[in-house]
């Protein structure tokens, strides 16, 4: 999960990489009755990227000029 720091957009893409053909928008609310742990990051700062190994893994924060702990 991104939140862009140029324009507050948020974005979600797999770990794998995203195509552009697959990209769609969808509202926050249909993504949150998926995914409730979703909530966790609306105070997720502009410019900052949070991650998570599995779905039910905890989500790791850090500025998105950071790059991710090894």
């Amino acid at each position: 999960m991104f939140h862009d720091e140029d324009d507050g957009a948020w974005q979600m893409l797999p770990g794998s990489g995203a195509d552009a053909s697959e990209a769609m928008i969808v509202g926050l609310g249909q993504l949150v009755k998926v995914d409730q742990t979703l909530v966790e990051l609306a105070n997720l700062p502009l410019g900052w990227v949070a991650r998570r190994e599995r779905k039910n893994s905890p989500w790791l924060c850090r500025p998105t000029s950071q790059p991710p702990a090894v």
